[in-house]
């Protein structure tokens, strides 16, 4: 006799989120849903409000995107059939942990990369973790083909290739990354290093559960934990300088400055802009 909807699809197992700890310290907020439509230049988007989270496209917002904020996002890729599994976006506001936003749809695999541009151009050009598994690697495609550059990249060992190292773009959920993720959730939402307020996330997490044989997954779905626990990830990514986003300094005063030579620092000389040029 389940108390509510979400209980009724826990399976047998053992929960791996703290259902009651959940309950007592996270409150759910309503969010502002809308879509975001592109006007005029690349990286210029307007928010368009609606009221429905059945919309198309829909962008469920508890926080606008605020100036000089850093933000890390995580996605997991289904096939995009109307009957099947979710596609899901987390957007994490890095200082705070507070889960800012969040996509949660269906929709096929390479509109959801342009889905996720958005969404992360909007989010100040946030890091974005895309599950890399199946499905995704379309996603994936469609974020770098609209250019964008802020993607999480792994490296690893092609022992066919005579031991050569790759790099390879987006999260790869295995055997052994997975326990890991969902573990370091787990105490993040326990130490409330991450504040949900999302009430279809919490459904999710309160549902997940591991069985006798180590497995873990969720009823009936289980797209917004993987989602949130690769946004998770991100976030020991967020400052890492190869994601850092490389400006165009070229003729600034940061550009100038940079072509005086280690002597001239040394002799501490009366350096200035222009010094290497001259009139005849």
């Amino acid at each position: 006799f389940p108390v509510t909807i979400n209980t009724a699809f826990i399976k047998s197992g053992r929960t791996v989120f703290d259902i009651d700890d959940l309950v007592t310290k996270v409150i759910p907020e309503e969010p502002v849903v809308g879509t975001l439509i592109q006007r005029g230049s690349l990286r210029n988007f307007e928010w368009l409000p609606n009221h429905s989270k059945d919309a198309l496209d829909p962008i469920m917002v508890w926080e606008f995107p605020q100036p000089h904020k850093a933000y890390v996002i995580g996605a997991d890729v289904a096939e995009g059939l109307d009957w099947g599994d979710y596609s899901a976006a987390h957007v994490i506001e890095v200082e705070s942990g507070k889960v800012v936003a969040e996509w949660h749809g269906h929709t096929p695999a390479d509109l959801f990369g342009e889905e996720i541009f958005k969404l992360a151009t909007w989010y100040n050009t946030a890091l974005v973790g895309v599950e890399s598994n199946n499905h995704a690697l379309t996603t994936i495609t469609s974020l770098r083909r609209a250019g964008y550059k802020r993607i999480f990249r792994r490296r690893r060992v092609n022992s066919t290739q005579g031991n050569t190292p790759m790099t390879e773009y987006g999260w790869h959920t295995n055997n052994s990354t997975k326990p890991l993720m969902i573990d370091e959730l787990a105490k993040a939402i326990r130490d409330q290093d991450i504040i949900l307020l999302c009430a279809g996330t919490l459904g999710e997490l309160r549902t997940y559960v591991r069985d006798e044989r180590g497995a873990m997954g969720g009823s009936p779905h289980d797209d917004r934990v993987m989602s949130l626990a690769i946004a998770n990830q991100m976030l020991s990514y967020a400052w890492a300088p190869e994601y850092k986003e490389k400006a165009d300094t070229y003729m600034t005063l940061d550009w100038w400055a940079n072509l005086k030579t280690e002597n001239e620092k040394s002799k501490k000389s009366n350096w200035s802009i222009g010094v290497h040029s001259s009139r005849r």
